[in-house]
């Protein structure tokens, strides 16, 4: 078996003879480590051995790559391999040497990428680890333009990718579009209103001003307050509006107040409401209303916006004036209407209890008497006067001593005089009749006159 696999292997060293892939006659001669495979500056954390490669030169003037393995460094290289710093390193492959310098990193530096936006919206610059990615912004913002991506070159023709692992300080610019704007020419109504495209960075034309029946064209303004008027003159960067102003027309209104007070007459702006105006003052009358014409056919209406001017006319009726009577507590009655220079109908005189009725006054201090054929000619409050009743208390004192007749106002409670005397007998009370069968109360209200009789009884402690 032994045998039959050593004659394999001459077999095959045989034929790579014939065909001339191995020169038996050939050795190596050199080794070099290939720089272009050694990183500028890595981490230790990132360093990788076996990414450098060595260049084997053949003594018959032919070379080749190879890796290099742990196996071609000493234990100390590979020691030093584990800890940042600059160090020069012994590569050995099949007897020869040679010298390589690796710089290792604890870890990378910091970068600085700056963002130039070329007159836009400001974004912040970003300090970022060598190696890493940048993070991609919020789009910048610029009036009357459209973003378009970030370059490496102030003349944009490479435009950068996020994804690109950076290893230097940067500064990328923004690169911008124009955009086309819409002026929109708000005349206040879809009959003036319409649209332009305008191009970022030109100027529009003012157009023709508009016209409309009643107003005189004011300007074209930024805001709808009309405090702004626009300059054509400025440069286009954005989307807005403008808003036309319009000035009314001034109408006069004149009042013919037909025998009443003068009304001064007014001035009106187009399609704004008129005041109603103070009402006019005609003795004896009252204003019904303003008539468009002096037939006084066609009543006005205020809530009409004016588009013209015109005349009014006052249309009077006879006046209605009202009598209240304040009746002091006594009985209610009714308000009334009376016309103008009429007189107050006769009515039915109030009641109160205890008083008498004692006529209507023209003042609540009851000093001027009305008259009943006073003529109206004004609102009227008649105040009632009234007089407390009186009556008198008489006493019979049935031969007993005389008790003095009371004069007392009706509604009141009398005092109960002293008790009479008589000889032999004893006081038994007043009575309201002469039979002595209903004893007075001496609580009770006073509403008529009244002659109250005494009672007696015989004293039974003197001897008859």
């Amino acid at each position: 078996m032994v045998k039959r696999i050593l004659s394999f292997i001459s077999i095959i060293a045989i034929l790579f003879i014939a065909t001339g892939c191995i020169n038996i006659t050939s050795t190596i001669e050199s080794i070099e480590v290939d720089k272009t495979t050694i990183p500028a500056e890595v981490t230790v954390g990132d360093f990788v051995l076996s990414n450098i490669e060595i260049i084997v030169h053949r003594t018959d003037n032919t070379s080749y790559k190879k890796a290099i393995t742990k196996s071609m460094l000493s234990s100390d290289a590979l020691e030093k391999l584990k800890k940042p710093g600059v160090h020069n390193i012994y590569v050995r492959y099949e007897g020869k040497l040679d010298l390589m310098t690796i710089v290792l990193l604890e870890k990378y530096p910091d970068i600085t990428i700056t963002f130039e936006t070329n007159g836009g919206s400001e974004i912040q610059d970003q300090v970022i680890t060598k190696n890493s990615k940048v993070s991609r912004p919020s789009n910048p913002i610029k009036e009357g333009y459209v973003f378009g991506g970030w370059f490496t070159d102030v003349e944009m023709k490479n435009e950068f990718s996020f994804t690109t692992t950076v290893t230097e300080s940067l500064t990328l610019y923004a690169k911008w579009g124009s955009r086309e704007n819409v002026v929109t020419f708000n005349g206040g109504s879809q009959v003036f209103t319409f649209t332009i495209d305008v191009p970022t960075g030109e100027k529009i034309i003012a157009p023709e001003d508009p016209v409309k029946d009643g107003y005189t064209f004011g300007g074209w303004y930024t805001d709808t307050e009309f405090t702004t008027l626009y300059n054509f003159d400025n440069i286009i960067r954005n989307s807005f509006t403008l808003y036309g102003k319009w000035i009314p027309e001034e109408y006069t209104i004149r009042f013919n107040s037909n025998g009443g007070t003068e009304i001064a007459s007014v001035k009106v702006l187009r399609d704004q409401l008129l005041a109603v105006p103070t009402e006019p003052i005609k003795t004896g009358f009252e204003i019904e209303g303003w008539y468009l014409d002096a037939e006084l056919t066609q009543k006005y209406d205020f809530s009409t916006l004016v588009v013209q001017n015109f005349t009014l006319y006052a249309k009077w009726k006879i006046a209605e004036w009202t009598v209240t009577f304040a009746t002091n507590g006594g009985s209610i009655i009714e308000n009334i209407s009376v016309s103008h220079e009429g007189v107050v109908p006769s009515i039915t005189s109030p009641v109160k209890q205890d008083y008498t009725f004692s006529g209507w006054y023209l003042n609540s201090q009851l000093t001027v008497l009305f008259e009943p054929e006073m003529l109206i000619i004004e609102d009227t409050t008649l105040y009632a006067k009234w007089t407390r009743i009186i009556y008198s208390m008489s006493f019979n004192s049935n031969g007993g001593t005389p008790i003095g007749t009371k004069t007392i106002l009706s509604g009141e409670i009398v005092t109960k005089p002293t008790d009479p005397t008589k000889s032999g007998f004893l006081f038994a009370g007043w009575y309201v009749d002469s039979s002595l069968t209903m004893l007075y109360n001496w609580e009770g209200a006073v509403r008529e006159n009244l002659n109250l009789h005494a009672q007696w009884v015989v004293d039974p402690n003197i001897p008859q």
